[in-house]
């Protein structure tokens, strides 16, 4: 407000009141002006501290940077390291196991040498020893005969009579086998491979094959036939085992033949294996078998000469055949009869799943050969493995005579024997496997006829319940007991009464006219017939 007293100097303490005021107001100013300088100093330290702060910050922000810049090129470092590491741990291991793999290889090579190498010596070794047992059978055989023939006058009475019933039972089981074919009345474009066996003057072909031709009723095969049959058939053996060498000789120059021979070895002894008394089952490993044997029948290999594995081979311009098909057949023969001597040893039922497999696999038509099965092959297996059931006998308390009787030796010929119980084992499984093959019913195919017609089934029961009382063995009742156990029916359906008549004889008759009547093997052969009587109701 403008006062009109703030100019007036008429009065003193006008004045000085107005000098006090001036004063007072002078050191307001001043006040304010220190406070504001104060302020501003003020705002220049804290200006200053957060320069200070900014500037520490900024230093501490770069450190860290700095710092993590750092760690992250050491782990950059680090990483790169360690893949270093890893990959020379990597190619070390590498390194290692290529090392390895190559030692194995060397190993594997010269274990494969060394194998062939003994496999050869060893496989030489047999054959010298079969030589050597072919040998000593012919010298045995003629000694055989000379000792006959200085006792033929006291002899000829029982070899007679002998003959005379095997010729009688054989022409009734063949009486018999022709009602029984003709009474099935089989399709007229089968009836020339399906029906029985006629007799006329010559023998049947042992290969087998169901051709019109049959066992003489009059003239049958002497002892000397018979060891003679038999030292044929031990050749075709020891012609297979070759075979089996020059197969193996053949795949060093022939890859896909290794390959292909190999695969189809390992394939049949898997099948075999896998064979049970379910016939839905055994489908998958027969149609497996059937598909090797047809793979080496087609396989573009080496030939050989087939006839060589004939009992009575056809006279042809051309001999040749197969080799890796021939070789097929030959090791499923064996395979099946190593199955017979292991579980059917043990469980003689099961000798019909392999019977069944062999006997369609021979019976094949595609697998003939001029017509003819090749199952000659699985006959020699029997002749060197089970000769009793062809006419072979000796004494069994001898080491000659347990050679011509199949008692197997450990270590090939020259070695000890097996036990009895291991013998008997293996005779069963052989007889069970025989009977398996033999007496198979083919009437229902229309296609295949039987590789292995039943009356060689006859014979060689023939040959067993026919031998000098004072021949027979403990071997001869054992196979003849696995023969006819689990096969009655079968017995009966080829042979019908004649075949009842047999059972008749094999049971009770020929057990009881032999030196072994009281042996266990003989018990056991008799008490068959109660034991069918009283489980089965069949009555002889």
């Amino acid at each position: 407000m403008d006062s009109p007293y703030r100019r007036a100097t008429d009065s003193p303490s006008r004045q000085l009141l107005l000098e006090l005021g001036r004063l007072s107001i002078a050191r307001e100013q001043e006040h304010r002006e220190e406070l504001d300088r104060h302020d501003e100093q003020l705002h220049a330290v804290h200006r200053q501290s957060l320069a200070a702060a900014d500037e520490q910050r900024r230093r501490l922000r770069e450190t860290a940077l700095n710092a993590l810049q750092a760690h992250e090129l050491q782990l950059q470092l680090d990483e790169q390291h360690r893949r270093l590491e890893q990959d020379r741990q990597l190619h070390k291991l590498r390194r290692e196991r290529a090392e390895r793999e190559k030692e194995n290889e060397r190993r594997k090579l010269e274990d494969a040498r060394a194998a062939d190498s003994a496999e050869k010596e060893a496989e030489e070794q047999r054959r010298q020893r079969e030589e050597e047992e072919i040998r000593a059978e012919q010298e045995r055989a003629r000694r055989t005969a000379d000792e006959e023939q200085t006792k033929k006058d006291a002899e000829r009475k029982a070899q007679e009579e002998s003959i005379a019933k095997e010729a009688q039972a054989k022409q009734a089981a063949i009486d018999a086998f022709n009602t029984q074919k003709t009474q099935q009345a089989p399709p007229p474009q089968q009836a020339a491979v399906s029906r029985p066996p006629k007799p006329q003057t010559a023998p049947p072909t042992t290969n087998g094959f169901a051709s019109d031709s049959a066992p003489d009723r009059t003239s049958l095969p002497n002892q000397e036939k018979k060891e003679a049959d038999h030292l044929r058939y031990l050749q075709i053996h020891k012609d297979l085992k070759e075979l089996r060498k020059y197969m193996k000789d053949q795949v060093k120059s022939n890859p896909k033949l290794k390959e292909v021979m190999g695969e189809g070895r390992r394939s049949i002894q898997k099948c075999v294996g896998q064979l049970g008394l379910k016939a839905s089952e055994n489908k998958g490993p027969q149609s497996e078998v059937l598909k090797v044997l047809r793979s080496g029948l087609q396989f573009p290999g080496p030939q050989v000469n087939v006839t060589k594995y004939l009992f009575s081979p056809p006279n042809v311009a051309d001999s040749n055949g197969p080799g890796l098909f021939v070789y097929f057949l030959s090791m499923l023969a064996k395979k099946c009869v190593h199955q017979w001597l292991g579980e059917a040893a043990m469980r003689p039922e099961l000798a019909d799943p392999v019977g069944i497999l062999l006997s369609s696999m021979f019976a094949q038509v595609d697998f003939l050969w001029n017509g003819i099965p090749l199952i000659d092959i699985l006959v020699a297996k029997f002749h060197k493995v089970c000769p009793v059931l062809f006419g072979i006998y000796g004494p069994e308390n001898t080491q000659a005579g347990k050679v011509r009787l199949g008692w197997e030796q450990e270590g090939g010929a020259g070695g000890p024997f097996c036990g009895e119980q291991r013998h008997s084992e293996r005779m069963t499984g052989l007889g069970a496997g025989y009977s398996a093959i033999a007496l198979r019913n083919f009437d229902k195919s229309a296609k295949m006829s039987h590789p292995y017609p039943p009356y060689h089934w006859w014979q060689a029961l023939a040959n067993i319940v026919n031998l000098p009382p004072d021949q027979a063995t403990k071997t001869h009742l054992v196979v003849l007991k696995a023969m006819i156990e689990n096969s009655e029916k079968r017995i009966l359906e080829a042979f019908g009464d004649a075949g009842r008549a047999a059972l008749r004889v094999a049971l009770r008759d020929f057990p009881m006219r032999t030196k072994l009547k009281d042996s266990q093997e003989a018990r056991g052969l008799m008490l068959l017939a109660d034991i069918w009587k009283r489980d089965r109701r069949f009555y002889l």
